[in-house]
């Protein structure tokens, strides 16, 4: 998948622009508050049909102006889509190939691309619903019947929580079976996805980072045990559920959580490793395992959809050391994605051989 060309109209900063891409790597130079970032956003948005920044899309629209516009040429397998998005306060439209967009499930599950940038990464590592949600996108994305069951699942579960709300025990039990059946449906394939990730993160990291340590992602589902017995445990809990008017357990209080561990010693290979918690990872051990994590989930969408995703790297640079820097790049520039990548001055240990240098000031690109 390739962005060829972008426009935006009274987006962000950005009164009126039109720019061409690189197929390949593109390098964007600024200072902050130039623009780098409002681009980075616009080019997410083509892709997700929402921000990696804010949930009301009308802070997209330039001061002072009442709609905003995108215009975008992709090409993906080999066809050429021309991609219009309006914002305005009442909401977004999208035309895909100047036929408007009814089902915007169908629009995203055929675009991709992945972001890396403070702001996504401090939510991310703070809110459990961020990392369900990157999670969730990402699945839907491999498995588009995923999709229909996260809906199954959102309309069982209101059911429930209505129940809930009333004090209604003894009507819980058929929404229990849905709930447990629906849960069952979406755990076994976040679990699948997870078990991919983990066959190819730690090679990812160790390749980012030079270093030896074990790095994987743990799925932590808030429903414990087998699930032929999620049913009968619902309903015996149904009592507590009610005492707060909400469902307690359930896919959407899941969690997922990174853990690293140093290599197994050579003389007992075998040995139960000491994992260290995400939440105790450095800010630099956390960016570049989330970009290791990131790497792995971009080689999965690879092979599974033939596309290569579009990565979105915003002051990718930023906290890492000049080694890191180094490696880093020279691992990107070997990747068949499309990159944008974002820093405030061309990195001097991690200056790509091959790449579109632009500069961005004020809302204008040179």
């Amino acid at each position: 998948m390739v962005i060829e060309e972008l426009g935006l109209s009274r987006f962000r900063n950005y009164p009126e622009l039109f720019v061409r891409f690189s197929e390949k790597l593109n390098l964007f130079i600024g200072k902050n508050g130039q623009g780098k970032t409002n681009l980075l956003e616009a080019v997410y948005l083509l892709t997700h049909l929402e921000s990696f920044r804010t949930a009301k899309l009308s802070h997209l629209i330039q001061n002072g102006a009442d709609t905003a516009y995108l215009k975008a040429t992709i090409l993906r397998g080999g066809i050429r889509h021309k991609v219009k998005l309006e914002i305005s306060g009442k909401g977004r439209k999208v035309w895909l190939d100047d036929m408007p967009v009814k089902k915007i499930s169908t629009y995203i599950s055929s675009f991709y691309s992945f972001i890396f940038n403070a702001e996504s990464l401090h939510l991310t590592r703070l809110f459990t619903q961020h990392r369900r949600g990157l999670f969730d996108r990402y699945v839907s994305f491999m498995d588009p019947a995923y999709l229909q069951e996260m809906k199954d699942f959102r309309v069982v579960a209101a059911q429930k929580n209505k129940l809930l709300k009333k004090c209604e025990k003894t009507a819980l039990e058929p929404w229990n079976h849905l709930f447990a059946a629906k849960s069952c449906v979406m755990m076994e394939k976040r679990r699948e996805v997870v078990e991919k990730i983990n066959q190819s993160l730690t090679f990812h990291f160790q390749q980012l980072t030079g270093r030896e340590e074990i790095l994987r992602l743990k799925y932590l589902p808030s429903l414990k045990g087998p699930p032929d017995l999620w049913e009968d445990w619902l309903n015996r809990h149904a009592p507590r559920e009610a005492a707060v008017g909400y469902s307690l357990w359930g896919p959407h209080r899941d969690d997922y959580r990174l853990e690293m561990a140093p290599p197994p010693p050579t003389e007992n290979p075998s040995a139960d490793p000491e994992w260290k918690p995400e939440p105790l990872f450095s800010q630099g051990e956390y960016r570049i395992s989330m970009l290791a994590l990131q790497m792995a989930m971009n080689r999965m969408v690879t092979e599974k959809t033939g596309s290569n995703p579009v990565l979105v790297l915003d002051d990718l640079f930023a906290e890492l050391d000049t080694a890191i820097q180094s490696r880093l790049m020279t691992h990107l520039e070997k990747l068949p994605n499309q990159l944008f990548i974002t820093h405030t001055e061309t990195p001097v240990n991690a200056k790509p051989s091959a790449a579109r240098i632009r500069m961005i000031q004020s809302g204008k690109i040179t």
